[in-house]
């Protein structure tokens, strides 16, 4: 309590350490009563006291004895350990966090002031197909090139990465702190994919329909023209153009509003028994009513085929779409 011994000699507990009363008086009393030595059993206890600040502290007691083997009183050795206390508690929460990192879904490593890699979770091991084994204690821009230039991914950004012999799409984020950069990493190779599947979805059906819909447009525009008289035969054809034109139209939007169904779930299919040829039939003869001059189409199906069990119109619809 920062005074001098001479101080403290000849007077109460409860006046010398106030704070620590409550707890030595009870153990005192008891060792007295008892006449248990307490020294045997290596009596120890934490007293966590709040004696202006936190501050811990690791007591041992043990009973003092006369020349005849009397119990004189208690002894107790007092021994701060806050340091050692807060040190245990900081390397306890470090040992919960790397155990959390164990089962995040998001690539998690860091990597000191050098580069080295410190921790590699096994999320990071799934993303790039490296081990711990193989990236601890190993320079990390060998492991994940972004790690070279940690400050200038404080947020999330997507970039390719070339891991290995492959190129992945990374979104990397990372944050520094006095000992290093903690770097999470997410893989979104896949999502990549599909983001550019549905550009060249749109851009394919931009095109599809940008074809008819000319179409379209020209043989009504010819149709309006009132300086260009038209014979019932000219006529006929520009009305024949508009109307398979828009048939093709209603097939695009149709192919459409499937896959948006199928994305979404919301594919109603009934199943029943039909036949494969009857239904490739259907459609062979229906695809030769549009056909180009240049180009023929046949059927050849094998004998004795058996029944499907099937949605007869979804399959008509396969069909009709891999024949187009």
């Amino acid at each position: 309590n920062g005074r001098p011994a001479e101080e403290h000699i000849g007077r109460s507990l409860s006046e010398v350490v106030p704070d620590l009363a409550d707890v030595l008086e009870p153990v005192y009393r008891r060792v007295i009563e008892t006449g248990v030595p307490c020294v045997q059993e290596e009596s120890t206890e934490w007293l966590p006291q709040r004696l202006g600040h936190d501050r811990h502290w690791l007591s041992s007691y043990y009973p003092v004895y006369t020349e005849t083997g009397e119990i004189q009183g208690l002894g107790a050795v007092i021994m701060e350990i806050t340091e050692r206390k807060r040190a245990e508690e900081e390397l306890e929460a470090r040992a919960q966090a790397a155990r959390a990192l164990q089962f995040v879904g998001d690539g998690v490593f860091v990597v000191d002031a050098e580069g080295i890699v410190r921790l590699w979770n096994p999320a990071a091991a799934a993303i790039t197909g490296r081990s711990a084994e193989l990236a601890l204690d190993k320079q990390g821009r060998e492991q994940v090139p972004i790690t070279g230039a940690g400050e200038r991914v404080a947020r999330w950004v997507t970039l390719p990465v070339m891991v290995g012999d492959h190129e992945l799409w990374l979104s990397i984020s990372a944050v520094s702190f006095g000992e290093g950069t903690v770097f999470a990493v997410r893989d979104v190779t896949e999502e990549r994919g599909l983001e550019r599947l549905k550009s060249d979805f749109v851009s394919t059906v931009s095109h599809e329909l940008r074809t008819p819909l000319a179409a379209i447009y020209g043989a009504a525009v010819t149709l309006r023209r009132p300086d260009m008289p038209l014979d019932s035969i000219s006529r006929d054809e520009l009305l024949g153009v508009i109307s398979s034109e828009a048939e093709r139209l209603a097939r695009i939007v149709n192919d459409i509003l499937w896959t948006s169904r199928i994305e979404s779930g919301g594919l109603q299919v009934t199943i029943e028994r039909c036949d494969p040829v009857e239904l490739a039939v259907d459609i062979v003869q229906a695809q030769r009513l549009h056909l180009p001059e240049n180009v023929t189409l046949d059927l050849v199906s094998g004998n004795g085929l058996s029944e499907l069990a099937a949605d007869p119109d979804k399959v008509r619809q396969v069909l009709a779409n891999l024949v187009d």
